[in-house]
């Protein structure tokens, strides 16, 4: 009987750890957008867009850069205190034939829930913090590569705030997911 009430012990104290330091007890959330979720700000900049199961691109046959708009979901486990700030990563594509230097530019914004932020309006309420996430292209022009880019916000997430993105493609970049790890 003593070693039934052992082993019973044992695991209703493991599971209570595994419980508590689930990332829903601890506040450790993993968001992952994926590229063809991310969209153009109007019909006319859509059109001009390709998507696959993999990313979201701009053919190299564009005649200027465009920028796309990415969400970042919130969950009640991103609204816990925690010690740290959200992490970023961009994952950015880039084809062959475009340029080494090329730059994929996306800015993260932390807006609280009841801003009046209104883009180019200065007597707006800015955004809390704004983030900005650059991918290079290293390799030869002749050459696709993928860029991972990781970036921290200072401030972590606070109740009711909410993260925007918005991502600079150039004509055959694009945009394969993009990360957020708040713990």
């Amino acid at each position: 009987e003593a070693q039934i009430m052992k082993k019973i012990f044992v695991y209703i104290a493991v599971s209570l750890l595994w419980i508590l330091s689930s990332p829903a007890f601890s506040g450790d959330t993993y968001h992952n957008v994926p590229g063809p979720v991310c969209g153009a700000f109007n019909n006319s900049q859509a059109d001009r867009l390709e998507r696959s199961h993999v990313r979201i691109s701009l053919p190299i046959s564009s005649p200027t850069k465009l920028w796309i708009v990415c969400p970042i979901q919130s969950v009640a486990e991103d609204l816990r205190s925690t010690i740290n700030p959200p992490q970023i990563w961009v994952n950015a594509y880039f084809g062959e034939q475009v340029p080494t230097g090329t730059e994929v530019t996306c800015i993260f914004r932390n807006f609280n829930a009841e801003t009046t932020h209104f883009p180019g309006d200065p007597s707006t309420p800015q955004p809390d913090e704004t983030v900005t996430v650059v991918s290079t292209k290293t390799a030869n022009t002749a050459d696709a590569e993928t860029v991972n880019d990781f970036n921290l916000f200072t401030t972590d997430y606070t109740d009711f705030d909410y993260y925007t993105a918005t991502c600079q493609l150039a004509p055959g970049t694009g945009i394969n997911s993009i990360d957020m790890r708040q713990w």
